[in-house]
Protein backbone atom coordinates (compact mmCIF):
# COMPACT_ATOMS: atom_id res chain seq x y z
CA UNK A 1 0.00 0.00 0.00
CA UNK A 2 2.95 2.50 1.12
CA UNK A 3 4.42 1.78 -2.89
CA UNK A 4 1.26 3.61 -4.08
CA UNK A 5 1.90 6.62 -2.27
CA UNK A 6 5.65 7.15 -3.02
CA UNK A 7 8.18 5.19 -4.94
CA UNK A 8 9.83 2.08 -3.03
CA UNK A 9 13.14 3.24 -3.65
CA UNK A 10 12.55 6.30 -1.53
CA UNK A 11 11.05 3.70 1.12
CA UNK A 12 13.97 1.54 1.03
CA UNK A 13 16.21 4.89 1.48
CA UNK A 14 14.64 5.72 4.38
CA UNK A 15 14.34 2.91 6.26
CA UNK A 16 18.50 2.52 5.81
CA UNK A 17 18.30 5.72 7.28
CA UNK A 18 16.73 5.32 10.30
CA UNK A 19 18.34 1.97 10.67
CA UNK A 20 21.69 3.66 10.60
CA UNK A 21 20.54 6.41 12.74
CA UNK A 22 19.40 4.33 15.70
CA UNK A 23 21.00 2.93 18.40
CA UNK A 24 20.12 -0.30 18.70
CA UNK A 25 17.90 -1.38 15.47
CA UNK A 26 15.59 -3.95 17.59
CA UNK A 27 13.93 -1.35 19.52
CA UNK A 28 12.72 0.05 16.19
CA UNK A 29 8.76 0.06 15.56
CA UNK A 30 7.99 -3.23 13.33
CA UNK A 31 8.35 -2.76 9.86
CA UNK A 32 4.67 -2.99 8.98
CA UNK A 33 3.93 -0.55 12.30
CA UNK A 34 6.63 1.72 10.04
CA UNK A 35 4.78 1.74 7.20
CA UNK A 36 1.48 2.44 8.66
CA UNK A 37 2.80 5.17 10.55
CA UNK A 38 4.23 6.64 7.09
CA UNK A 39 7.79 6.53 8.51
CA UNK A 40 9.44 7.20 5.53
CA UNK A 41 8.06 10.93 6.28
CA UNK A 42 9.31 10.82 9.59
CA UNK A 43 13.18 12.14 10.63
CA UNK A 44 15.08 9.10 11.89
CA UNK A 45 15.57 9.00 15.79
CA UNK A 46 18.33 10.93 17.11
CA UNK A 47 21.64 8.75 18.70
CA UNK A 48 22.13 8.74 22.22
CA UNK A 49 25.38 10.97 23.32
CA UNK A 50 28.30 8.19 24.40
CA UNK A 51 29.75 9.34 27.38
CA UNK A 52 33.53 10.03 27.39
CA UNK A 53 35.88 7.28 28.13
CA UNK A 54 34.71 3.75 29.89
CA UNK A 55 31.32 5.20 29.98
CA UNK A 56 32.27 7.34 32.50
CA UNK A 57 33.34 5.11 35.23
CA UNK A 58 35.90 6.39 37.32
CA UNK A 59 36.20 3.59 39.67
CA UNK A 60 40.25 3.08 39.10
CA UNK A 61 39.47 -0.76 38.45
CA UNK A 62 41.41 -1.82 35.07
CA UNK A 63 39.50 -2.74 32.44
CA UNK A 64 39.33 -4.28 29.24
CA UNK A 65 37.72 -3.59 26.00
CA UNK A 66 36.94 0.03 27.61
CA UNK A 67 33.94 -1.53 29.25
CA UNK A 68 34.62 -4.75 31.58
CA UNK A 69 36.94 -5.02 34.79
CA UNK A 70 39.62 -7.15 33.93
CA UNK A 71 38.92 -9.46 36.95
CA UNK A 72 42.52 -11.31 36.58
CA UNK A 73 44.23 -8.22 36.62
CA UNK A 74 42.15 -7.05 39.87
CA UNK A 75 43.10 -10.32 41.62
CA UNK A 76 46.56 -10.28 40.87
CA UNK A 77 46.60 -6.84 42.10
CA UNK A 78 45.78 -8.30 45.40
CA UNK A 79 48.55 -10.88 45.19
CA UNK A 80 50.92 -8.46 45.32
CA UNK A 81 51.29 -7.87 40.62
CA UNK A 82 51.55 -4.83 39.12
CA UNK A 83 51.43 -4.66 35.55
CA UNK A 84 54.69 -3.95 33.56
CA UNK A 85 55.19 -1.88 30.39
CA UNK A 86 54.17 -4.26 28.03
CA UNK A 87 50.77 -5.05 30.07
CA UNK A 88 51.77 -8.50 31.85
CA UNK A 89 51.65 -8.83 35.66
CA UNK A 90 54.66 -9.58 37.53
CA UNK A 91 55.40 -9.88 41.07
CA UNK A 92 56.33 -6.91 43.08
CA UNK A 93 56.53 -4.40 40.12
CA UNK A 94 60.38 -5.94 39.51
Amino acid sequence: MACREVAPEDIIDAARTHVAAADAPRYLPSLAKWLAGRGWEKEPPPKRARRSHANGRHDGLPRSNGNKVDLSKVFFGLGGYVEDDNGRMVRGGA
